[in-house]
């Protein structure tokens, strides 16, 4: 959920960056963020995009800092508006500048970091990037009279392949989701206002180090060379499904399995498109495929069902059963005994803002299928791949926020006694944070009495393979769960290279390939 705009001049959020440091996008003035930029007290050498060299090249090309928040240059804090007294402070310099500023506020500030740094330090995601580190994250901890101790929260994306500021500027677009929750309920304290003065005295000394810029440099520019010499081979990620029987002896474990690659049936897409996020379903007597087909003409996914025979095999034609405007994907089909005239589907639509649940009268077959709009779940929530269960006379929504760019690593939770809602944040949000487990893969399953939950592993690359998690308690105050079980592409598949949703129904089981084939 998207922080409210704004009234004009409102201030909701004192952001304090220090000179030298990376200017805000533009776009957190109508979310009220009012940036001061506080002289003086720089460890950094003042950074400057429109100069030359690779490391100004390379910011330039983000796009982001084009456009930049409108500061307000203060030599101390005695500058800050009196309209922002108690409003929440976050802090994107130094770990020791949160920590004055925390002592000469007497009230909380949020300190905001990647990998020690702060966050607006041009440096800050260096060592990670140079290292090689499939992913990188932003936190934000709270500090109280001089110490930073309570971590707030954090966010985890992955890192950009030839650029270390289109990462750096992704996490501070990340950190909106941190940031967001932040309300003046933290207040202030009471001391005087000499105590609050923060003196400008003469300059830190400024850090002039030429090996790691040189480093960086000579990084950007072999990757970025090798990216453009690669690209004319025009390779295309193409998602594939494949379809197959559980077996008896997979039925029977006390785990659900997923067979080997080469023992189920994948459905060619042709060179057009790519089809992923497989779901199952009954109409009448017929196993159906639900899916979701991205053509690459427009990039824009659409839903299809398609009918199989009792092996996972193609029966009939592919028909569309859902199209936007916008994007969708993750066909979640399901039926509830509550409207057993009806199919209901819940697909991932955050491009819409909304996560919307969809109503058909039951079918015998995909053509026959006439979804509409039933109930929006959770207005101004943008969910990805949401899943509902019921469990223990409550219905549980997960889903993955992708407000600001959290695509991939946080998992929410949401409670209701109804299936149509309304839906109450589960108190233990979010319950699942960071690129490896969070996302959804699928359906939750009841195997053997017992409920999993399968999840993505976002870590080292988008859908890399599935995590399968036991949920071991859930209920309207309390989330726990475990990891048993990982289900990893077959390399030696001609689609071995990526996996992200698996589900079984009946006596099926469907996942999803990856492969390359050369751009249409």
């Amino acid at each position: 959920m998207n922080l409210t705009k704004s009234k004009p001049g409102e201030c909701k959020i004192v952001w304090i960056l220090p000179e030298g440091h990376l200017g805000l996008p533009k776009s957190l003035e109508a979310m009220g963020v009012g940036v001061y930029r506080l002289r003086s007290h720089s460890r950094t050498a003042p950074f400057r995009s429109n100069r030359g060299g690779i490391l100004a090249w390379d910011w330039r090309r983000t796009g982001e800092q084009t456009e930049r928040c409108i500061e307000t240059l203060i030599d101390s804090l005695n500058e800050l508006p009196a309209s922002t007294e108690g409003v929440p402070v976050v802090v994107s310099g130094s770990e020791a500048l949160a920590e004055r500023l925390s002592r000469s506020l007497c009230r909380p500030v949020h300190w905001l970091s990647i990998g020690g740094y702060g966050a607006t330090d041009p440096k800050a995601v260096w060592a990670s990037w140079l290292a090689g580190s499939p992913s990188v994250s932003i936190e934000l901890t709270l500090c109280r009279d001089g110490g930073c101790r309570k971590h707030f929260g954090r966010r985890e994306l992955r890192t950009h392949p030839s650029s270390p500021a289109i990462t750096q500027m992704a996490l501070l677009g990340a950190s909106l989701a941190l940031v967001e929750p932040l309300t003046l309920a933290e207040g202030a304290g009471s001391c005087s206002t000499s105590e609050r003065a923060l003196a400008s005295s003469t300059n830190c000394s400024r850090i002039q180090s030429w090996s790691r810029p040189v480093h960086v440099s000579l990084r950007i520019a072999a990757k970025t060379l090798l990216n453009r010499l690669t690209r004319g081979n025009r390779l295309a990620d193409q998602w594939v499904i494949g379809v197959g029987e559980m077996g008896p002896a997979s039925a029977k474990a006390s785990l659900p399995g997923v067979p080997q690659f080469r023992d189920l049936h994948w459905i060619e897409p042709g060179a057009h498109r790519f089809i992923a996020d497989p779901f199952l379903a009954r109409l009448g007597e017929t196993k159906t495929l639900f899916f979701e087909e991205l053509l690459y003409s427009d990039w824009k996914g659409r839903l299809k069902a398609l009918p199989l025979d009792s092996y996972g095999r193609p029966v009939g034609p592919e028909v569309i059963v859902l199209e936007k405007p916008y994007h969708l994907s993750y066909p979640c089909v399901f039926e509830h005994p509550s409207d057993p005239d009806a199919i209901f589907l819940l697909p991932e639509q955050a491009a819409s803002g909304n996560t919307v649940l969809y109503r058909s009268p039951r079918a015998t077959k995909p053509s026959l299928l006439r979804f509409e709009q039933d109930t929006v779940l959770l207005p101004g929530l943008p969910g990805i791949d949401p899943g509902i269960v019921e469990w223990g006379k409550q219905f549980y929504l997960f889903v993955t926020n992708g407000s600001y760019g959290n695509v991939d690593n946080n998992l929410q939770l949401f409670v209701s006694e109804n299936l149509r809602g309304p839906y109450k944040p589960h108190p233990k949000n979010p319950i699942k944070l960071g690129l490896y487990g969070s996302r959804m893969a699928g359906p939750l399953l009841v195997h053997a009495g017992n409920l999993y939950r399968p999840a993505q592993d976002c870590k080292s690359a988008y859908g890399a393979r599935v995590i399968l998690h036991r949920v071991g308690l859930l209920s309207p105050t309390e989330y726990r769960e475990t990891e048993v079980g990982i289900f990893a592409p077959d390399t030696s598949s001609p689609y071995g290279l990526g996996s992200h949703t698996v589900v079984w129904h009946e006596g099926l089981v469907a996942t999803d390939g990856l492969r390359r084939i050369a751009h249409p």
